[in-house]
């Protein structure tokens, strides 16, 4: 199997970090976007303390797929701040990521494909939305609403509290991590200090 390799693009004036597992000219790529919270790698597997994606990508060479694997901006090895984070600059982040893989050597523009984990679900759905471009869609437990999802993740006390003030709110996550979430995440806003509150 071909050997794993780091990865960068610029976004914004960002810089995304992913892990590229090519294997051979011409193969199909599937773009992995993580979940809320989450990095390239995902949740740890404890029986093996590999993470999923990692396993995922290794599954998927052996199915003749290449895969590129990214960390949002603002968690893993990407620039920026995840309080600054909003669902459509995960959009674009996905995009940019379908553009590298696009223009590999190794890829196939034509045969690019999204397989996204929970909010990463929706990222996918929504970039294939928007560009038409990917060959297929993979929502993996994706995020279907999310102003019902964070509620219930958060509790909707600390949700309505963090819409109400919009300041940054540190929160606790059900698998004991913490986040700082920012207002134009939390209310679905394009980018922070955009026009057209919708919250």
């Amino acid at each position: 199997m071909a050997a794993e390799e780091t990865v960068s693009f610029d976004v914004d004036e960002h810089r995304v970090v992913g892990t590229l597992l090519a294997i051979s000219a011409n193969a199909p790529i599937v773009v992995l976007l993580h979940g809320f919270g989450g990095t390239r790698h995902e949740l740890t597997i404890s029986q093996s303390g590999t993470g999923i994606f990692t396993h995922t990508a290794e599954k998927l060479a052996s199915m003749g797929f290449s895969s590129l694997r990214i960390d949002f901006r603002g968690v893993g090895e990407s620039s920026g701040r995840f309080q600054d984070t909003t669902y459509n600059s995960q959009v674009e982040d996905c995009i940019a990521a379908m553009d590298f893989a696009g223009d590999l050597p190794s890829g196939d523009p034509n045969a690019i494909f999204l397989l996204g984990w929970s909010q990463g679900g929706l990222v996918a759905a929504v970039a294939a939305g928007r560009t038409n471009r990917p060959a297929a869609v993979a929502p993996w437990a994706p995020v279907g609403e999310p102003k019902l999802t964070f509620p219930a993740l958060i509790g909707r006390n600390v949700y309505e509290r963090a819409l109400e003030n919009r300041s940054p709110t540190k929160v606790k996550l059900p698998w004991g991590s913490s986040l700082t979430l920012g207002h134009g995440l939390l209310c679905g806003r394009r980018k922070p200090g955009s026009a057209g509150r919708d919250c």
